[in-house]
């Protein structure tokens, strides 16, 4: 990873979130990660194109949201032989290193993009978010 990528986030006040970086910054599904410095709130969106919402789950636990998500391969593909394949639908996992001070206020899934909004927070939560539309 570039040096000034790692120098960006290292200057985060998210608890580990350089690691988290430095882990997955090449790794499918794509996303971006915003602060919002007056609110300290984390938007954290992430490309999930050709996935339902039934599709992906997000979890919040110790500190770790996880998302998965789970694609079949649509029936009607089965017996065809694909040329190219630009839109992935292979199942993934993410894992987003927030902290126990931080949790999931809410997750939309608008326009295939699955954003989590992360505020800090006086104690731990664990918990499975049900993501909105």
């Amino acid at each position: 990873m570039p040096n000034h990528i790692a120098e960006l986030f290292s200057k985060l006040p998210m608890i580990g979130f350089e690691d988290f970086v430095n882990k997955t910054i090449d790794k499918f599904p794509f996303w971006n990660g915003y602060h919002d410095k007056e609110q300290d709130t984390y938007i954290i969106e992430l490309a999930v194109a050709g996935f339902d919402k039934q599709d992906i789950s997000v979890t919040s636990n110790n500190g770790v949201v996880t998302v998965n998500g789970n694609k079949a391969l649509p029936d009607y593909l089965e017996n065809m032989v694909s040329f190219y394949r630009g839109i992935a639908l292979r199942s993934f996992s993410r894992e987003f290193m927030i902290g126990k001070l931080y949790e999931v206020t809410k997750v939309q899934m608008k326009n295939g993009i699955l954003t989590i909004h992360v505020s800090k927070v006086g104690s731990e939560k664990d918990n499975s978010i049900p993501i909105e539309d």
